[in-house]
């Protein structure tokens, strides 16, 4: 069966990241309600209680990631847009890092989908650490450095950075899910 696969984002990275994995995929712009919550699983169980009201035909995929960082508990987690907004990349670096090296972090996203009144939900995690801005500035991704290659995502080509990132797994399993439901994922 042929169907529609969107992602509710307006986030290019994001989408760009999807169709990697999802070529069919197509964005579209919905403006949903985050709730007050550090765990990006929950954000995304939110979001997709939301778009299931909507009732619309197609597969929609939602998305959260956040940042856990080890020496505060794990905090900002879904939060971390709103201190990047805030603070600047450069400046969330400096108050995480201070007199340190880097931060040990973990960068989590899930990925979740709902087609015809079902959901799943799965996360991903990509261990890293905050370091000083280095490379391409696009959200968090010049402070966030993961730990087997020792570069930022923001130093990271598209390709290699979608090989460690922590959105491939999930976006897989989503593609894995939608394939069990007879939705061909193709070229666009």
């Amino acid at each position: 069966m042929r169907s529609r696969v969107l992602f509710a984002t307006t986030n290019e990275l994001k989408l760009s990241e999807a169709r990697s994995v999802i070529p069919s995929v197509e964005g579209i712009p919905l403006d949903m309600p985050e709730i007050q919550s550090t765990d990006v699983a929950e954000v995304v169980q939110a979001k997709l209680e939301f778009v299931m009201k909507l009732a619309l035909e197609d597969p929609v995929i939602v998305e959260d990631t956040g940042l856990y960082v080890k020496a505060w508990n794990g905090l900002p987690g879904a939060f971390i847009k709103w201190f990047i907004d805030g603070m600047t990349p450069d400046g969330f670096a400096a108050l995480v890092v201070q007199d340190h090296q880097g931060v040990e972090t973990d960068a989590v996203s899930a990925v979740g989908v709902v087609y015809r009144g079902e959901t799943s939900v799965w996360t991903g995690k990509t261990r890293g650490r905050i370091v000083r801005a280095r490379g391409e500035e696009r959200g968090w991704n010049s402070i966030f450095e993961e730990s087997v290659c020792g570069r930022t995502f923001g130093e990271l080509n598209d390709s290699e950075r979608l090989t460690l990132s922590m959105r491939r797994r999930p976006l897989e399993d989503v593609r894995s899910w939608l394939a069990e439901r007879g939705i061909t994922i193709g070229a666009s």
